[in-house]
């Protein structure tokens, strides 16, 4: 299996190498939607939340994850609407 980055600016890598936030992953010509957190990669196929709905319902779905913080759903959001081109309204 090779794992390669497409899309990682929403990503930090702290001080101890952990890696935190979302990014787009190519595994074997799939495209992943990958959230990083204090656990362990989260991996979410790009065909289950490519538009605004689909989003919404993950973010819905999410949230009842102790590890997706304010700052995580912030991330998969923006990089969704950039990746998608969806027309979100602007994250505060």
């Amino acid at each position: 299996m090779t794992t390669k980055p497409k899309q990682d600016k929403y990503v930090h890598v702290n001080e101890r190498g952990t890696k935190y936030g979302a990014a787009v992953v190519c595994v074997d010509d799939q495209e992943y939607i990958v959230l990083y957190n204090l656990f362990s990669p989260y991996e979410i196929e790009v065909s289950r939340i490519n538009t605004p709905e689909k989003l919404a319902g993950w973010i819905d779905h999410l949230s009842e994850k102790i590890w997706f913080e304010r700052e995580l759903c912030r991330r998969l959001t923006r990089l969704c609407g950039e990746h998608f081109d969806m027309k979100l309204e602007e994250l505060n």
